[in-house]
């Protein structure tokens, strides 16, 4: 029953056994995600899926949301960063194995800068509240 989503059948009401995690615990999640990407990030295989992730811890930081998809939150980037619409839209191609070689290119070029980036923006959402 994350986020409200789900219907109790039967027994008691989830939130009742399952308290609601604090935003700052959720911080601390979003943060240990990206020390986990940053070292990953050196792994050529793992560029699309950093990239997709960033979009979405970026979103969860703008939005004090944590409960959006990968894909979800590409869009919602692509929309919001314009700048970096072609490198998302080769991580989302690469992530479902239809990658081409000018799309693999750019998720190894670009996927550290876009790091950088994200660790910027975060900092700058976090700060504003």
């Amino acid at each position: 029953m994350q986020a409200g989503r789900g219907v109790v059948l039967h027994g008691p009401d989830p939130r009742e056994i399952y308290p609601a995690v604090s935003w700052p615990e959720l911080v601390k999640t979003l943060h240990e995600e990206m020390a986990y990407i940053e070292e990953h990030l050196h792994l050529y295989s793992y560029a699309d899926y950093s990239v997709l992730n960033l979009c979405r811890v970026m979103y969860s930081f703008e939005a004090l949301d944590v409960v959006i998809s990968k894909r979800a939150a590409a869009e919602w980037a692509r929309d919001t960063l314009p700048e970096w619409s072609d490198l998302i839209a080769a991580a989302k191609a690469s992530y479902s194995g239809n990658a081409t070689r000018s799309d693999e290119h750019l998720l190894g070029a670009e996927v550290t800068r876009f790091f950088r980036f994200a660790q910027s923006r975060i900092r700058r959402s976090s700060g504003r509240r």
